[in-house]
């Protein structure tokens, strides 16, 4: 069976409503591959058949974009507040039930549909565990938090997130070949260092 065409019970949560404080400007709206860094992640998603999919952001034209692509959206007004005001977000506007949650960062644009699906069919294998990729043995997003877990995450305050559940007995990490794929972009160097790379390339 082709896993692209299942139906996954989880819901996927884009968080991108940061104020890239580090990165002087939104770095979401950066381009890479004349392609801007939001875009990417929100086109991975849609090509994945999730149970419901949201992206938490305060800005329009990512309003607009994942709009066309069937993706829901949530404003954050409150993203002054830490990031745990956006997943508290994406979780009570999850519409569907689901077994767990996908939480993805929108500042991650090379990741792959086939490491998303390797970590959703590892949490199909175990719905009640954390899911969690491995780049290169560092650990990084996206994360499948279960259930359970629910009323903790909508307990979260600040800058808190979900990794502050994650314990040895309660997650499963899932090695993730290409290192590039867990690279986020924080801060301009971290932008000017992948621009590098792509140079690089070509």
């Amino acid at each position: 069976m082709n896993d692209k065409i299942k139906s996954y019970e989880v819901n996927a949560i884009i968080l991108a409503s940061g104020h890239s404080n580090r990165f002087k400007g939104n770095k979401l709206k950066a381009e890479i591959s004349e392609k801007k860094i939001y875009s990417y992640v929100l086109d991975l998603i849609e090509s994945i058949p999730f149970k419901d999919k949201v992206v938490v952001t305060n800005d329009s034209e990512i309003i607009e974009y994942a709009v066309k692509r069937g993706i829901n959206y949530e404003k954050n007004l409150n993203a002054n507040l830490g990031k745990s005001e956006s997943i508290k977000l994406g979780i009570k506007n999850s519409k569907i039930n689901s077994k767990g949650y996908m939480f993805f960062m929108a500042d991650q644009p090379f990741l792959k549909e086939k490491s998303v699906v390797k970590l959703l069919s590892e949490f199909e294998k175990n719905p009640d565990k954390i899911i969690l990729p491995r780049f290169a043995g560092k650990k990084g997003s996206p994360v499948i938090m279960p259930i359970s877990l629910k009323e903790k995450l909508l307990e979260l305050k600040g800058e808190e997130g979900g990794s502050i559940f994650i314990t040895e007995k309660n997650s499963i990490s899932v090695e993730i070949e290409s290192e590039i794929e867990g690279k986020d972009i924080d801060s301009l160097e971290d932008y000017n260092s992948i621009l590098n790379y792509f140079d690089g390339k070509n």
